[in-house]
């Protein structure tokens, strides 16, 4: 299960865990509204033991119950959108935020009057500098063999699972 943590001024480490809250289809919609009632709570519990000076919110809804117990405490919040098209939650984080940290200029005019600040997209600077044998070795692959990477997440990637999974029915059936 994921992890929101946070730092207490005493130094201890304070944790909620959570699953994560599917919003995808119709069915069980109660059964999400209280997962969100749970993150809220536990989150208000945290933020009356300790009060940090910023919550950030890193997309999807799993942030949303644990932004908004951080705004009724009076914690300023940031939201970090990885995307160029901003996904759901954020889009609706960002009228809350006080600051949305972007990856891309074009989705600065999805921001809804929140100020944006230009992070760009980070990366290790090791990644990238290791030859196709260390890497297929250090992840038990085979470095005779084609391999595949995908990446997606955000909106796209119950999509984007999906269509992977039948693709590899499909390829693994045809090599039969």
């Amino acid at each position: 299960a994921p992890l929101v943590r946070a730092l207490a001024e005493d130094s201890r480490q304070q944790a909620i865990e959570v699953d994560s809250i599917d919003v995808h289809g119709a069915a069980n919609w109660l059964g999400r509204l209280s997962r969100c009632q749970e993150l809220w709570s536990r989150a208000e519990s945290c933020f009356q033991e300790f009060s940090p000076d910023v919550g950030v919110g890193f997309g999807g809804w799993i942030s949303a119950p644990v932004l908004l117990a951080a705004r009724r405490h009076g914690i300023e919040c940031m939201v970090h959108e990885q995307n160029v098209v901003m996904g759901n939650a954020n889009r609706l984080l960002s009228r809350l935020a006080a600051r949305v940290a972007i990856s891309f200029p074009q989705t600065q005019r999805r921001a809804h009057r929140s100020q944006t600040v230009m992070t760009g997209m980070p990366i290790r600077s090791d990644l990238g500098n290791t030859s196709r044998a260390d890497a297929a070795s250090r992840l038990g692959l085979r470095a005779d063999r084609q391999t595949v990477l995908v990446l997606g997440g955000s909106q796209g990637s119950h999509v984007i699972n999906r269509l992977m999974i039948q693709s590899v029915k499909q390829l693994t059936e045809s090599e039969i």
